[in-house]
């Protein structure tokens, strides 16, 4: 079954709920224990897990979805992307998702 843009979409969406959830745990350990490391590592496999199955759902070999997520910060950075000696811009999941489909040509 192929992945459309509708559930990717609702992926990464859940995807970004998920770790806005996670950084007010993290403001509220920091509050708590101000003398700590100040690090939330409570769900951050869940993360590193659910981008993998996404990666492997899109073929994606050149791990764009992470890229996406961390690098690019959902796109808000709105970072360049190089495929084929052409320049993409990429500041939604709809961008990145239209990469997949348009250049990289996944089925």
């Amino acid at each position: 079954m192929k992945l459309n843009y509708k559930d990717f979409h609702n992926a990464i969406c859940n995807l970004k709920k998920f770790m806005k959830e996670q950084e007010k745990l993290d403001n509220v350990i920091k509050v708590i224990s101000p003398s700590g490391t100040n690090v939330c590592e409570f769900g951050n496999e869940f993360i590193e897990n659910y981008i993998d199955l996404l990666e492997k759902s899109v073929n994606d070999e050149l791990k764009l979805i992470g890229w996406f997520v961390f690098d690019n910060d959902f796109g808000k950075k709105k970072l360049t992307l190089s495929i084929n000696n052409k320049e993409y811009i990429i500041s939604s999941e709809k961008k990145l998702f239209d990469i997949y489909i348009k250049t990289l040509n996944y089925d």
